[in-house]
């Protein structure tokens, strides 16, 4: 039984070195360039034209190639995020990034959010209480030392997601946000989503240059356990 298109949250994840190639940012607008020479980091810079490349060969893929990468065009809602512009299919999509790696999420239908990290940078465990809830803290002082700060990934990555997906950013209470890792699924607060939604999320290890990243995917949708989290190369 083949899964409904609509139903399946696309991701893709590559490297900045591998997208700002010489033909690499020939597909971006006049103004995704004008914004990159803003920012002031040489860093930020290459992961932002690399973020924006990434998304538009993603689209166009999504579209089997009716909308050429450089024709795709955005515009950013009350909140800053970037959206589709009218006109074009309305696409949701999330970026992150994180060192030399950027990935993005695609979805046909309902909000989505994705978070990366670096598996193999230093732990920093400082922040658990801000943003774990008790028993979520409870469960890493379970886990043997060398188990906690992945575990701690996969908790911060998917939080992330969650908050990418409705919106919110770094404005909400994390603690609240509980994740259960096995089975994975979210405890969200009363009136923090509409009537009858609920998230459906995926987490994985994924390698690129023989360094491993965490990747957390969430999508908003009425149907609980009906998307499917597809990585394509």
């Amino acid at each position: 039984m083949q899964n409904d298109p609509a139903s399946i949250v696309t991701l893709r994840i590559a490297t900045t070195g591998k997208l700002l190639g010489p033909s690499g940012i020939i597909c971006l607008s006049d103004e995704e360039k004008t914004h990159s020479h803003r920012l002031r980091q040489a860093g930020d810079r290459e992961r932002f034209l690399a973020a924006r490349t990434l998304l538009r060969h993603a689209l166009s893929e999504e579209m089997d190639g009716k909308i050429q990468p450089e024709q795709w065009r955005f515009r950013d809602n009350p909140n800053g995020k970037p959206v589709m512009a009218p006109g074009f299919p309305q696409l949701e999509f999330n970026l992150s990034h994180t060192g030399d790696c950027v990935a993005v999420a695609i979805s046909a239908s309902g909000p989505v959010g994705i978070d990366v990290e670096s598996v193999s940078k230093d732990a920093d465990l400082e922040i658990v209480s801000d943003v774990l809830s008790m028993r979520e803290r409870e469960y890493l002082s379970r886990m043997q030392e060398q188990q906690k700060w992945e575990s701690f990934l996969q908790f911060w990555t998917l939080k992330e997601a969650c908050a990418k997906a409705m919106g919110l950013g770094a404005s909400i209470d994390f603690r609240r946000l509980e994740v259960n890792l096995g089975p994975l699924s979210v405890n969200a607060p009363e009136g923090l989503l509409g009537t009858g939604e609920t998230f459906d999320i995926e987490s994985r290890v994924v390698e690129l240059d023989h360094h491993p990243y965490r990747l957390g995917v969430a999508k908003i949708t009425s149907n609980a356990g009906e998307t499917s989290f597809c990585l394509k190369p």
